[in-house]
């Protein structure tokens, strides 16, 4: 019993460092996931968002290619006029020539140099107005999902979706390259955090740069934290699922452990139990068979002589030493038979020749050991019979289970000396193998037993 206590203590402490370990496991395992997606997601929405920037680049380095060709369209159809190309101006495409100023008088706040170029065999310098630039290129960028800002080297900007920044200095200076580059800042512009990438442009002079501003929006921040809650719940319904699914199994291995404990405990009991009934039944057998050989010697010596051939075989397997309980319905058959014929002397025609019916193949199953001379024995000592009314047994097989029927007719002095010790003992094997289907009743004048085979 103490052994039980202590192994079940150890068990309960094992239990407790298994689950927390588990617990550790599966909490560390999650948070793992977790910072794996996170960083997944943000190379994913960092590559998306270099994406769009490189497109908004290509983009505007098209549009000024462009403004080139139509620089270049102009100059070529004036070239055979008199005068500056400003001159003569388009009532249609009014916001194009406002880019350009070709002679210094023209020059006003937000116009820099742009570019030399030959008209009409001489060197013409060509302004460029930054005011009408950002309204030439608003229309290509309404719905690009964020903006460019050019910067020269030193840091001036040349191009802004914001005009009050055109023409100002980067508040970073003259390193602000350096510490540009896909950093995130709160844009004034769109108030709204954005990511900037810098690519290399060099439109308008030697080394300038755009920088492509990629809006972040909190709706993008929202999914993450709708993801985060998500796999935060799947993780806990995942622990706790498998918690209790190792507390279940360990539940079930405990109880697994009782039941096989409390089936060897009635093991046992039933082993003392049939040490115990072989002791009690020893005697009694031999006191009622040695006075019916008596009574035999005198009458018929031949048949005295079976009998102590069939009674000393009785004791050759009732003093035999077998730790099994079990035994197969062929010994069981074999032994009840013995029994019966050494009754059949005893009690003449008030014991009427037993009536079996057990087909050979059945003759390997189990059942209960001595459980079958138990029974009949119990019907020869519990029922009145005379050469009137002689007893009857009869012994089938039904299905699966043997079944012991006679005629039932108790003794008004019954004897209680076994006091149904017989039959506790066959239900205490019955129960330590699990097997159900045990019983005995009366019915219709007959008392009938059912033997499961095991």
């Amino acid at each position: 019993m103490l052994s039980s206590v202590g192994d079940l203590s150890s068990w309960k402490v094992k239990s407790i460092y298994v689950f927390g370990f588990i617990f550790i496991f599966l909490l560390i395992l999650a948070v793992v996931a977790v910072r794996i997606i996170f960083d997944r997601m943000d190379q994913v929405n960092r590559q998306n968002e270099e994406i769009k920037a490189l497109d908004q680049s290509i983009l505007l380095k098209k549009e000024l290619n462009l403004l080139d060709q139509r620089l270049d369209i102009l100059l070529h159809a004036q070239a055979g006029l008199d005068g500056l190309p400003t001159e003569t101006r388009s009532a249609n495409d009014t916001l194009f020539h406002g880019l350009f100023h070709f002679t210094a008088a023209e020059q006003e706040q937000g116009v820099i140099p742009f570019r030399n170029v030959k008209w009409r065999g001489e060197t013409l310098p060509v302004y460029l107005d930054l005011d009408q630039l950002h309204l030439y290129l608003g229309d290509t960028y309404r719905y690009a999902r964020g903006y460019i800002t050019v910067y020269t080297a030193e840091g001036f900007c040349l191009m802004s979706p914001d005009s009050a920044q055109l023409g100002t200095m980067h508040p970073d200076g003259g390193s602000w390259y350096e510490k540009l580059n896909g950093t995130v800042r709160h844009s004034a512009y769109l108030d709204l955090p954005v990511r900037e990438f810098v690519y290399p442009l060099n439109y308008f002079g030697p080394e300038d740069y755009m920088v492509v501003s990629v809006p972040i929006f909190e709706q993008d921040r929202a999914i993450r934290d709708v993801l985060f809650i998500s796999l935060l719940l799947g993780t806990t319904l995942i622990f706790t699922v498998g918690a209790f699914s190792i507390s279940l199994y360990f539940q079930r291995k405990k109880e697994h452990r009782l039941a096989l404990e409390h089936a060897n405990m009635q093991k046992e009991q039933a082993l003392a139990r049939f040490e115990r009934l072989r002791e009690q039944m020893n005697p009694h057998f031999l006191f009622n068979a040695l006075g019916s050989l008596q009574q035999l010697v005198k009458q018929d010596q031949d048949r005295a002589q079976l009998f102590v051939g069939k009674m000393a075989k009785m004791y050759r397997t009732m003093l035999r030493q077998d730790p099994d309980v079990y035994a197969s319905l062929e010994e069981e058959l074999s032994l009840a038979t013995a029994y019966l014929f050494l009754q059949e002397i005893r009690f003449k025609n008030a014991f009427a020749p037993t009536d079996m019916q057990v087909d050979h193949t059945y003759l390997k199953r189990l059942l209960p050991r001595w459980s079958l001379q138990i029974v009949v024995e119990n019907a020869i000592k519990h029922n009145e019979f005379t050469p009137l009314t002689p007893l009857s047994i009869q012994i089938v097989v039904d299905g699966e289970q043997l079944v012991v029927r006679n005629n039932y007719s108790p003794k008004s002095n019954m004897d209680t000396e076994s006091g149904g010790y017989g039959l506790r003992y066959i239900h205490s094997v019955y129960q330590a193998e699990g097997r159900k289907g045990f019983s005995y009743r009366v019915d219709a004048g007959y008392f009938t037993v059912y033997l499961p085979f095991l």
